[in-house]
C-alpha cells in the first residue's frame, strides 16, 4: 500500500470545496453528531476550546443567511449549516487565539464531513 493510500490520507487529499448540494438532502443525525464531534477534537491553545457550534437546518434560516452572506449562495440548497461562534471572553489564551482555534475545529468539520461522504465548503465572515 502507498502512503497515499492510507484512509487519512486520502481524506485529506479528496478534499473539495463543494458550492452545489442536494436542497432536499438531509444530514443523518449520527452523521451531524459525529461531525461536532470531530469539531471538539480539534487543538487549542491552552486546552480552551473557545468556541460555540450552531447548527441550522431549518430551510428558512439557511434561506436567510444565503441571502446575508455575499459569498454563501450555495446555502439555499444546502441541508445544513455549521456556524463556528468564537468565544475570545473564555480566557487570555482564547483572546488571543480563538481564530486559530476556531480554524482547526472548522478544517476538523471539512475533513469529518469528506470522510462520511458530505459535501463542504467554508465561508468566512468578518
Amino acid at each position: 500500500m502507498s502512503l497515499r493510500e492510507d484512509r487519512a490520507i486520502k481524506v485529506i487529499l479528496d478534499r473539495r470545496s463543494i458550492r452545489k448540494f442536494q436542497k432536499d438532502r438531509k444530514v443523518e443525525p449520527e452523521k451531524l453528531e459525529i461531525i461536532l464531534e470531530c469539531a471538539q477534537a480539534a487543538p487549542t491553545a491552552g486546552g480552551t476550546k473557545p468556541w460555540h457550534f450552531v447548527v441550522v437546518d431549518e430551510r428558512s434560516l439557511l434561506d436567510a443567511l444565503a441571502e446575508a452572506h455575499p459569498y454563501g449562495k450555495m446555502l439555499h440548497e444546502a441541508g445544513l449549516a455549521v456556524v463556528v461562534c468564537g468565544d475570545p471572553s473564555i480566557s487570555d489564551f482564547a483572546k488571543r487565539y480563538w481564530e486559530e482555534d476556531c480554524s482547526a475545529a472548522m478544517q476538523n468539520i471539512l475533513l469529518a464531513s469528506q470522510a462520511l461522504g458530505l459535501g463542504s465548503v467554508w465561508l468566512g465572515v468578518n
